[in-house]
């Protein structure tokens, strides 16, 4: 498929997701980004796949355990975890294996983590990290009980369902470019619920202009 004129490149043009996210809600299309996500992971140079389940039961920075393990590709996994005493809440924690670009994964998502908007996963600073061995970027988001993905392969949306998470996503994308971002890897999965709001991730936005790591 040819890219959408005025789209750089490396970045996803809401109004293709938009096409591609109706179509698979119909039961006509694939989710997007998941085949192009399953390449990226067979050709991967750090692959982590087998290795994440190990750190279950460890604890990041004295801090937050990683009590289960969530969902891992070859390059990085979420865990949840739980802010410490005296108010404990539950969170999730993403891991990104270090490259040759971790210092920049680490303040790209420190700059991520100050976006606010009602429709969008709100982050909490981050950092970089060394656990059994293997050099770590991570940061911490809100926890969410479902996302779209999980909800999919059981129902299409009605109507008026996509209109409202279309809509929502919309309003979250044009705040993201607005400060200057762009979100890197819309799909179903990353479309989230918490207490009963949806919100779109914020873990993979990029400044403009810039690339999607490979």
């Amino acid at each position: 498929m040819a890219r959408d004129a005025g789209v750089p490149p490396g970045l996803y043009c809401p109004c293709r997701f938009v096409r591609k996210l109706i179509e698979f809600a119909q039961g006509t299309g694939d989710s997007p980004d998941l085949r192009s996500t399953a390449r990226v992971n067979r050709v991967c140079g750090v692959c982590m796949k087998d290795d994440w389940k190990k750190l279950e039961g460890h604890i990041l920075h004295d801090k937050f355990p990683l009590q289960k393990l969530l969902g891992s590709t070859s390059h990085s996994a979420v865990f949840l975890t739980q802010s410490p005493p005296p108010q404990p809440k539950t969170l999730a924690v993403k891991f990104i294996t270090s490259r040759a670009k971790a210092d920049f994964q680490a303040s790209i998502l420190h700059s991520a983590s100050k976006l606010r908007h009602p429709s969008l996963l709100r982050l909490l600073p981050g950092g970089r990290c060394q656990l059994e061995g293997a050099d770590l970027v991570f940061v911490l988001m809100e926890y969410a009980e479902e996302d779209l993905g999980q909800v999919l392969p059981h129902r299409p949306l009605s109507e008026k369902e996509a209109r409202e998470i279309l809509g929502l996503l919309l309003e979250a994308l044009g705040h993201i470019h607005s400060k200057g971002f762009a979100h890197t890897h819309i799909k179903p999965s990353n479309i989230m619920a918490i207490d009963g709001q949806l919100k779109i991730s914020s873990d993979t936005v990029l400044p403009l202009g810039e690339s999607r790591p490979a």
